[in-house]
């Protein structure tokens, strides 16, 4: 009887999210303005809510009206820029989430060409869950590789049931009406041939050769459906992780909130 359930990374050649030019805070809210006197205090136009603090600028608010908390990734002032999770952060928010740090294990630990997994588990008081990266990765890959794995795990958490194992409910994120910009950003983020003609200095976006698109799941082995699916919102998470600016600049319909961030 099956008791493990894996998702496993099969490439290390994932690539940073680029560097796009900051937005307006007004961009994220486009139905609010700045109170005129006050450059710390943003308020709906519509309904004259205030969504931020008005002594010290700190959003009450995302765009979509939900209250915030204390560890926001991405804006948190009125006049300040979308802030990241770190790298030096992963290991405290994977173990706030799911009671364990990221863990760097021997090769033995992976089936062949695995860099990394997300693991749950059966045990004796429910589903135990943890992070694996192979212990051969340095520098940028292991962060990215970590990231990964941190995506299927926010997936996992922030995710309606949609289907059950012998371990635990299947869960995942809702794509309904976006998995065409899942698609997008997949590529973006892993197409190989696409980032070889950044890395050489041509100003190259998907649009300029079908070469530069196209790119998904299925091309690193990943079954259509629920699998392939389960990368492309992992992905989409990591970059938000990576760079929110970046996810806000791109997307072409707004993107789900990444609970519990």
């Amino acid at each position: 009887m099956q008791t493990t359930d894996e998702i496993a990374s099969r490439s290390a050649n994932i690539y940073d999210p680029q560097t796009k030019p900051a937005r307006s805070i007004l961009d994220d809210y486009p139905y609010a303005v700045i109170a005129d006197d006050n450059e710390k205090l943003l308020v709906d136009a519509r309904t004259g809510r205030q969504l931020s603090d008005p002594e010290t600028g700190r959003l009450l608010y995302d765009p979509e009206g939900r209250p915030l908390g204390e560890g926001v990734v991405g804006r948190r002032v009125v006049g300040g820029e979308d802030v990241a999770v770190s790298p030096e952060e992963h290991d405290a928010l994977a173990e706030a989430a799911i009671g364990s740090r990221i863990e760097a294990d021997e090769a033995r630990a992976f089936s062949r060409g695995e860099f990394g997994k997300y693991v749950v588990v059966r045990g004796p008081n429910g589903p135990e869950r943890s992070i694996h990266i192979l212990n051969t990765l340095r520098g940028s890959d292991a962060v990215k590789v970590g990231a990964h794995e941190m995506g299927h795990m926010i997936d996992d958490l922030a995710g309606k049931i949609v289907g059950h194992d012998r371990v635990a409910p299947v869960r995942m994120i809702d794509q309904d009406g976006i998995k065409a910009e899942l698609r997008w950003l997949y590529n973006d983020l892993n197409n190989p041939t696409l980032q070889q003609a950044r890395a050489a200095g041509r100003p190259v976006e998907q649009s300029s050769s079908k070469v530069y698109r196209g790119f998904g799941p299925e091309q690193m082995g990943y079954k259509k459906g629920i699998e392939a699916d389960r990368e492309l919102m992992a992905e989409a998470i990591r970059a938000y992780m990576a760079n929110p600016n970046y996810m806000k600049t791109v997307r072409q319909r707004r993107l789900p909130a990444f609970a519990p961030m």
